[in-house]
């Protein structure tokens, strides 16, 4: 599961109901931690150490894991980009950010409000039809 920073809570929650029937690697986009101010990006608070989005290092992490299926949450255009040519297998969004907002304003597809009998129901019927599709 590639995830955004700003969907760590449900990226997490998805993940734990994947668990319940699948291995689940994640990788969160400010994998490797490279610092913004090496390449004098704007930083949001100037007194701390800020890490950037790292899109390309997502799909070679989750290709070293030899995942078979790749879930998206929460990733810019950009990012779900690298997702879709550097992975080989099939990738699905649960998720996307929307244009011109922060990923918190996400709507997941997966409503924290719906039992969890019917998120996982959700989670298998979209992974059972990727798999047709792949």
């Amino acid at each position: 599961m590639a995830f955004c920073v700003g969907l760590e809570g449900e990226a997490r929650q998805i993940g734990d109901l994947l668990r319940k029937d699948f291995k689940v690697d994640s990788v969160c986009c400010k994998v490797c931690g490279i610092d913004k101010s090496e390449f004098n990006l704007e930083q949001i608070d100037k007194k701390r150490f800020e890490v950037m989005c790292n899109p390309v290092g997502q799909p070679n992490i989750l290709n070293e894991k030899k995942t078979e299926l790749n879930i998206i949450v929460g990733l810019c255009m950009g990012a779900r980009h690298f997702i879709y040519t550097e992975f080989p297998g099939p990738s699905h969004n649960l998720g996307c950010e929307r244009p011109g907002t922060c990923p918190q304003s996400v709507g997941c597809d997966l409503l924290p409000i719906l039992p969890e009998q019917t998120q996982i129901r959700m989670i298998r019927d979209k992974i059972h039809l990727i798999s047709i599709k792949g």
